[in-house]
């Protein structure tokens, strides 16, 4: 297939970029881009056509099936942390966006300390350029393959969204918990509550090590970028989890600070000093706690409770465990569980199903760039 340099096939729009702070910034509703996709809104468009952007900095160049480049419409502001790329005539902007969005720019980064992809690296960067009607063709195929992903994306969304709907039907809004159920503090429920480890995790060792990145904002633990770490035979009861066992975030940004997952897995595990492990009493169950601390509700009191650092915010395991709760029956809460446990195991299905179509999507990729699909 022939290759061509991207600057043959693009214009780069990055001068029509204007710089603007956050505080500076006026809500409106022009969608607002960085580096890897929208960032927010503001008042008023300094673009209005289809383009694709590329990351500058900040982007995902050290894993780029995460993504690299994205492609927007209409009217739109993007920051000076992503190119702005127009197609020309003898290149279709969806194949040129399929082409970039996992591109493998690392032959054309710069930069020690953070990663730079330079105006001029970006377009001497190599690319596939069929015949129109080809790119069309593969562009169509790929659209087409990624909207079954979308879709999967969207039923998992919706089943993350099923945990706080039973959690309210089951319990209702926890502003009303005190006219409704007998009231104490998480601490009234904890067995044990122990920080993780601070020792120095790599990309060798025994145990798998959770750290605050692999739980997520929904309530879950994603185990897919695991670092690992050694422990003695005295550390393994100290700084490792079991099925049941609540994470709680201690240290991060002051919107994610507090954030929580259940453990729902036998793997062997270690935890993290950023993390703290949770263990409740056998008349009690992590899933209710963890679904209270994950509701609006408990968002607010993890706002309020946030010690603001350097770029960071803090609750300690004193203040996790003097956060008021309510106190529901044991047999409600396994109830509850159940529940949870239930559309946990449709998510795992849906996951492994949405795991096949990224596979079959790279696939598609990598025969559609070789001239083979």
């Amino acid at each position: 297939m022939k290759m061509v340099a991207l600057g043959e096939v693009v214009d780069c729009l990055d001068r029509q970029r204007v710089p603007v702070t956050e505080s500076e910034r006026i809500p409106g509703d022009v969608p607002y881009y960085g580096a890897n996709g929208q960032q927010g809104w503001i008042d008023r468009a300094i673009f209005n056509e289809p383009l694709v952007i590329v990351a500058e900095d900040g982007g995902h160049f050290s894993n780029p099936s995460r993504g690299v480049a994205y492609r927007i419409a209409g009217p739109s502001w993007v920051n000076n942390h992503g190119h702005v790329l127009r197609s020309r005539s003898q290149i279709d902007h969806d194949f040129l966006y399929h082409t970039l969005r996992n591109y493998d720019f690392a032959p054309y980064i710069s930069g020690s300390t953070r990663s730079k992809l330079t105006q001029g690296q970006l377009l001497r960067a190599e690319v596939p350029l069929p015949p129109l009607d080809e790119q069309r063709r593969i562009a169509a195929i790929l659209d087409h393959a990624d909207a079954l992903r979308a879709k999967r994306r969207q039923v998992l969304a919706h089943l993350d969204d099923l945990t706080q709907a039973i959690f309210h039907d089951m319990f209702g809004d926890p502003a009303t918990w005190a006219s409704r159920w007998p009231m104490g503090v998480i601490g009234d429920m904890t067995q044990s509550v122990r920080y993780g480890t601070s020792a120095k995790a790599g990309d060798s060792g025994e145990w798998p090590i959770l750290r605050m990145g692999n739980v997520t904002d929904s309530g879950r633990l994603d185990l897919r970028d695991l670092k690992y770490i050694d422990l003695s035979v005295a550390d393994v009861p100290r700084y490792t989890v079991r099925r049941g066992d609540m994470l709680f975030n201690r240290t991060n940004s002051k919107e994610k600070v507090g954030k929580t997952a259940v453990v729902r897995t036998d793997r062997s595990l270690a935890l993290a000093g950023y993390l703290v492990r949770v263990r409740c009493k056998p008349e009690h169950q992590s899933e209710f706690v963890s679904a209270y601390l994950t509701s609006p509700f408990g968002q607010a009191i993890r706002r309020r409770l946030a010690k603001a650092a350097v770029n960071q915010a803090n609750i300690n395991a004193s203040e996790l465990q003097r956060i008021p709760i309510a106190l529901p029956s044991s047999d409600l809460q396994r109830k509850f569980t159940a529940r949870i446990e239930s559309v946990d195991a449709q998510r795992t299905a849906v996951q492994n199903l949405l795991i096949s179509d990224d596979q079959l999507f790279t696939s598609l990729q990598s025969r559609a760039f070789r001239g083979e699909l």
